[in-house]
């Protein structure tokens, strides 16, 4: 985020057509908070777009932009529609704005983002105490900016919470926007000098008067050339640690520990990070083994067995640009990187079984294993049939009601008696389907097999 770019119209999504594409998935599209607020509890699938940059901090939200919604309201409405699945759900909530605050130094930031991260965790756990069998998780991936209670040159015997607490509490907004707000000033006024700055520090961020040491700083310089970075940031940032006995000793991460908490296993101990992936996989019953090999193969891997060339064009990568282009005998096919589709010679768009990933670290291309199959032509007759037996008993119901989905669509439902075998013909979904990749799911006693199949046409 670049202080002082914030746009305030134009297009929020950064993709034309985006927004038409989601809707056209079923998704519930909105961009204001209201618009969050008001999705009904039935909503399928929803896709929240509020800002056309980053959204702005809890404390300056209703400054700059209150038709923002609060990270807590995202989490509770978000956990009100993914709580209907009967069969649970994941969700992840990020308190960004933290990191960005320490990388500033800025502790206004800082503390009044971990304040609406707490609220967001609040809610988090409040659900999950009243549902019973969910876990929360709360964590840090990293520590960042080497914040401290307690600066160099203090007497730690005089400084009190009040001292710490109050300099903070004065403030209106963070230091992060504050130089925003002098660029505002400018473009409307004309130059700004150190009075007009001291100014605004006492009417925004609660600082009666300036030192010869603050005014140091090459605030005015920034401002009045129209931009601002963390470095301008850091400097307000300093003012204002300065004055509640707060330190910091970089702009950067740091390799300290960071705390995690958990609501079923409180007393984790000290673990490695990529421990976490692992015990969410073991909660929700996943084998990362089997699921890398079945959604992250190496593409060039993936190919070798068949007359096929593979090409990269990574023009862009870091701002998720890039593709991979295959060609085969019979066709050439475009994967975009970090999507979940591929196009083909005459510009059709198929859907894929996951997301194309490509590594920096070791140059290299990752996809679905199913992948190959949709490329190099594998076909399945239509329509097709699909024979299933349970295998399951159970006492209490030795029949049961079995559900056959395709991708999210129910399709079929049968009573099957435990042992037997069921014959389902699918001629009309399957006959009207896109190419593409596609999940066969049967579930019954609570239990989903998964198959996959592709149709290409």
């Amino acid at each position: 985020m670049r202080v002082g770019q914030h746009v305030e119209t134009g297009d929020k999504i950064g993709e034309l057509g985006a927004q038409e594409s989601l809707e056209n998935g079923g998704y519930s599209f909105v961009t204001t908070r209201q618009q969050l607020l008001d999705l009904p509890p039935t909503t399928e699938k929803a896709w929240g777009t509020f800002s056309c940059n980053a959204l702005y901090g809890d404390l300056d939200r209703v400054f700059f932009n209150p038709q923002e919604p609060s990270l807590v309201e995202c989490t509770s409405k978000a956990i009100g529609l993914l709580s209907r699945n009967t069969t649970g759900f994941f969700l992840m909530v990020e308190g960004s704005e933290v990191d960005w605050g320490s990388h500033a130094n800025d502790p206004v930031k800082v503390v009044s983002d971990y304040l609406a991260f707490d609220s967001a965790v609040a809610a988090a756990v409040d659900f999950a105490r009243t549902d019973g069998s969910t876990e929360v998780l709360v964590f840090s991936d990293h520590d960042n900016g080497g914040m401290s209670l307690g600066a160099r040159g203090d007497d730690y015997t005089s400084v009190s919470p009040g001292h710490v607490t109050g300099a903070i509490r004065r403030c209106s907004m963070t230091c992060t926007e504050f130089p925003d707000t002098l660029i505002r000033y400018k473009n409307a006024n004309g130059p700004v000098d150190w009075s007009i700055i001291a100014d605004r520090f006492r009417a925004l961020m609660g600082i009666d008067s300036l030192t010869p040491e603050d005014m140091l700083y090459t605030i005015p310089e920034s401002v009045n050339a129209g931009a601002a970075n963390y470095e301008d940031i850091a400097k307000v940032g300093a003012i204002l640690s300065r004055r509640c006995s707060i330190g910091w000793t970089t702009n950067g991460h740091t390799g300290n520990n960071v705390p995690i908490y958990s609501l079923l296993t409180p007393g984790l101990g000290t673990i490695d990070n990529t421990d976490i992936a692992r015990y969410c996989a073991h909660l929700l019953g996943v084998d990362l083994r089997q699921t890398g090999n079945e959604f992250f193969v190496a593409l060039n891997g993936l190919f070798s067995d068949v007359e096929a060339s593979v090409t990269l064009n990574t023009t862009g990568v870091t701002d998720g640009k890039g593709f991979a282009t295959i060609q085969t005998a019979n066709t050439t096919v475009t994967l975009p990187f970090f999507k979940d589709f591929c196009t083909t010679a005459d510009g059709r768009t198929v859907a894929l079984p996951g997301i194309t990933v490509y590594s920096q670290l070791n140059n290299t291309v990752y996809v679905a294993a199913a992948t190959k199959d949709l490329i190099t032509g594998v076909r399945i007759p239509l329509p097709f049939r699909v024979t299933y037996r349970d295998f399951t008993f159970s006492e209490r119901d030795p029949a049961t009601v079995t559900v056959f989905t395709i991708t999210g669509r129910q399709i079929k439902t049968v009573r099957l008696t435990s042992g037997t075998t069921a014959t389902i013909d699918f001629p009309s979904i399957t006959s009207t389907l896109p190419a593409g990749c596609y999940t066969l799911r049967v579930t019954s006693h609570g239990t989903s097999h998964v198959n996959r199949f592709s149709i290409v046409r």
